[in-house]
């Protein structure tokens, strides 16, 4: 009788799956980088002593560096998450755009037609908030 999955057959599974977690946590339970970058620390310091370790205590306790390897997936994972999402990013349109302002967007793709509609996105370079123009860094989808 074989197992239900072996992982040796996919072992990349094994490696994207911590670091789907870390994506799906920082999405949805958003915790500070400097937690982040502590956790990271302390999975680094056990793999590099587990590299200057002994062969015996490599053996007893190597569930640990398995631990620490997928830790380190799932920080990747985070952190990839928090630098990635506009919303985090200070040049947000979200935080300086209010009804009437003016934006200066490029649209990014040729428009698409629709039935009653055309649909473009466009990339925000700047927004005129209380007079003053502020770049921002979102994207914006356009129906015209």
């Amino acid at each position: 009788m074989q197992p239900i999955h072996s992982w040796q057959s996919t072992p990349f599974v094994r490696l994207l799956i911590p670091f789907a977690m870390g994506i799906l946590s920082a999405y949805y339970l958003p915790a500070t980088a400097s937690l982040l970058h502590h956790i990271a620390l302390c999975s680094i310091v056990v793999l590099l002593i587990f590299s200057v370790s002994s062969i015996t205590l490599k053996f007893k306790w190597m569930a640990m560096s398995g631990v620490a390897i997928h830790l380190l997936l799932f920080v990747f994972g985070a952190l990839i998450c928090e630098q990635q999402d506009l919303r985090k990013q200070p040049s947000f349109i979200g935080y300086h755009y209010s009804i009437n302002d003016s934006i200066i967007a490029n649209i990014q793709e040729p428009l698409i037609q629709k039935k009653k509609t055309w649909k473009a996105i466009a990339n925000i370079v700047a927004v005129k908030h209380l007079g003053k123009w502020i770049n921002s860094r979102s994207k914006l989808l356009i129906y015209i």
